[in-house]
């Protein structure tokens, strides 16, 4: 009897082995398929086509003649493959540079649609920065005529050359763009 139960403890013990081995087994597995599956796709790096071919772009927007501070402006890359779009916030001059959603400077080469726009208080001043969306939805308006600030509308356009460039944009805030005119001018 004594053999018998020797022989369940022996047998046991060697089925909790072959099982801690086969988990071992497993997590090896599983780990070369990950590391295999980073190399394959890159992890993201510059070898991306997505992320490859920023140049430099930056420049100014005027609203009315005046530089237009704290303003977004953005480029809607307009080719197949080009890339993602590109963000920029003007400062006090009006001055901007683009960035993708990485935080790397540049913008994709080709044509762009360009969107700027200035989501603020109804009095211009801008909304803290620390603001929740929906209050600022409730406190905020648009300053930017739609055919300058919306995507589907915008009349500005960009032709990104391979050596970077910048840009200049000179708006109006009459709704046509063109300068509103004085009554007798």
């Amino acid at each position: 009897m004594s053999s018998k139960i020797q022989y369940v403890v022996s047998h046991t013990s060697l089925f909790e082995e072959r099982n801690k081995m086969t988990l071992w087994m497993r997590s090896l597995l599983k780990l070369g398929l990950c590391t295999a599956l980073m190399v394959v796709t890159g992890c993201g790096s510059s070898e991306d086509p997505e992320l490859t071919g920023l140049v430099p772009v930056s420049g100014q927007v005027y609203l009315d003649g005046q530089p237009l501070s704290h303003a977004g402006v953005t480029f809607l890359p307009q080719e197949t493959g080009m890339g993602r779009p590109c963000f920029g916030t003007t400062d006090e001059s009006g001055m901007f540079v683009l960035q993708d959603a990485a935080q790397r400077s540049g913008c994709p080469v080709g044509r762009c649609k360009v969107v700027v726009t200035k989501f603020a208080r109804p009095d211009g001043s801008p909304l803290p920065s620390d603001m929740d969306g929906a209050t600022a939805a409730m406190e905020g308006v648009e300053h930017i005529p739609p055919q300058y600030s919306d995507a589907e509308k915008t009349v500005l356009e960009a032709i990104v050359p391979d050596s970077g460039d910048e840009f200049t944009f000179q708006l109006t805030s009459s709704p046509s763009g063109k300068r509103a005119r004085r009554p007798g001018a």
